[in-house]
């Protein structure tokens, strides 16, 4: 960030219009793919390229992680979050007050129109894939296992990925432009969640992402569908609260348009569940 500032008033023409853009929009930079942030500062690759080498950074992850540590407030996020974490709520308040305050707006941030919308887009890609593919790991591991659980009830071929002894690359060898991957992504991003939706969208399958910025590595994908969820949290982890809430809000919507094939699909989930007593009476 202090490179380009300092640089600013000797540069001119689209390398100007670069860094002016940049400086504008920090998050874009941040979160955005080289791709993306050229398209959108109205310049070239080539371009951004050359002005990064004038300005002494090897590449342009290098330079994001400058944006990024001045976005989120650090690169060494969870040792520095965990510091912050350890003093405690502020006088007067508990923890869980200061937690539960904060998820609660994370979820009034997260109901928005364009989810609302994206939500019903998403839900008709789950409805017409041959597979349904679900990965998120590390914490987002969570929610991803739970979308999916839910919504193989709804519907056949619902496929849970994850990275156990190295064999994600074999379990995504068969990505078709008939199926759909769904993503559960947000800062710090999992590298190889971010690897399998490129390749996933290099292959012509839908990209559905659960992330928290539009701008996100999950989002900027040819024909993607982003989903963002709010994670701000006094705690040393992102929260993960608004993600559970977006991903039931697309089991929801997907049920609403599957009908009376989820609801058999259900039933006879139902009767297999008590014949094999799952669950205590």
């Amino acid at each position: 960030m202090r490179a380009l500032e300092s640089a600013l008033p000797a540069l001119s023409g689209k390398k100007r219009q670069a860094a002016e853009y940049f400086l504008a929009h920090p998050e874009q930079v941040a979160f955005g793919s080289l791709r993306k942030t050229a398209l959108v500062a109205g310049v070239s690759t080539g371009l951004v390229a050359k002005l990064l080498r004038d300005l002494g950074y090897r590449s342009y992850e290098v330079f994001k992680g400058d944006f990024q540590e001045w976005v989120t407030g650090t690169r060494d996020y969870f040792s520095t979050a965990a510091k912050a974490a350890a003093h405690g709520p502020p006088a007067g308040r508990s923890l869980l007050d200061s937690i539960a305050q904060r998820d609660a707006a994370n979820i009034s941030q997260t109901n928005t129109a364009a989810n609302r919308d994206r939500l019903r887009i998403a839900a008709g890609h789950v409805k017409q894939a041959r597979k349904v593919y679900v990965l998120g790991l590390r914490a987002a591991h969570c929610i991803a296992v739970h979308l999916a659980y839910q919504l193989d009830f709804l519907r056949e071929n619902v496929i849970p990925l994850d990275d156990a002894h190295g064999t994600l690359v074999d379990q995504i060898c068969d990505f078709t432009q008939q199926d759909l991957l769904i993503v559960v992504s947000y800062h710090p991003y999992t590298a190889v969640t971010v690897s399998t939706a490129r390749h996933a969208a290099a292959q012509g399958t839908t990209v559905v992402a659960l992330t928290d910025h539009a701008e996100s590595p999950v989002s900027d994908l040819p024909g993607a569908v982003p989903l963002t969820f709010a994670v701000a949290s006094p705690w040393m982890y992102n929260s993960i609260t608004s993600g559970f809430v977006l991903a039931q809000a697309l089991v929801a919507e997907t049920l609403a348009l599957l009908g009376d094939s989820a609801l058999r699909r259900v039933n006879d989930r139902d009767r297999l569940l008590t014949r094999f007593s799952t669950f205590v009476r």
